[in-house]
């Protein structure tokens, strides 16, 4: 029964993809048309209301994975800008309910908070998002029931670097 519900999220998420494929425009331009800033803020208009439209829709989703506990799995991401305001977070999701939340220890060591989430039983996936230098971030090991994981990352030849990441926990 619990599957079932992942299979219809899972097809909702398809069909708010394929409606947002669909967002029809209604001025396009070619070379040599007369282009007024009406005819602009129509269209850019046209797209902010459809990313409103999206944007709650994902909140809605995201609702219903929190709606949807299970004793087998849990889905955590944070998505750790290094250039973000505040503590670097951009973006975060926890399955449990639990915060969110990082915060800067040094050059290159990060502390990530996933709350009400005993990480010593999941898997945990790290991806460096600055692709334009050779850089890598690794976790400490984790201590048995523990909510939080310790980050490091560095340059090819070891040297820490603060540098923007995804941490994604599944189980």
């Amino acid at each position: 029964m619990k599957q079932l519900k992942y299979v219809f999220l899972g097809a909702f998420i398809v069909l708010l993809g394929l409606w947002a494929v669909a967002l029809t425009v209604p001025h396009t331009f070619r070379e040599g048309d007369v282009i007024s800033s009406a005819k602009i803020n129509e269209d850019f208009q046209t797209l902010a209301d459809a990313v409103t439209v999206l944007e709650a829709k994902l909140s809605a989703v995201q609702a219903a994975q929190k709606a949807l506990p299970s004793n087998a799995g849990v889905l955590a991401y944070a998505y750790v800008d290094n250039n973000a305001p505040a503590n670097n977070l951009y973006y975060a999701f926890n399955s449990t309910g639990g915060n969110v939340s990082v915060t800067y220890e040094a050059t290159g060591t990060y502390r990530v908070t996933f709350e009400n989430l005993d990480l010593s039983q999941v898997s945990l996936m790290l991806a460096v998002v600055d692709s334009t230098k050779p850089q890598i971030c690794t976790n400490s090991p984790i201590a048995s029931s523990t909510d939080t994981v310790t980050i490091n990352c560095f340059n090819y030849d070891g040297t820490a670097t603060d540098t923007a990441f995804y941490i994604t926990i599944v189980r």
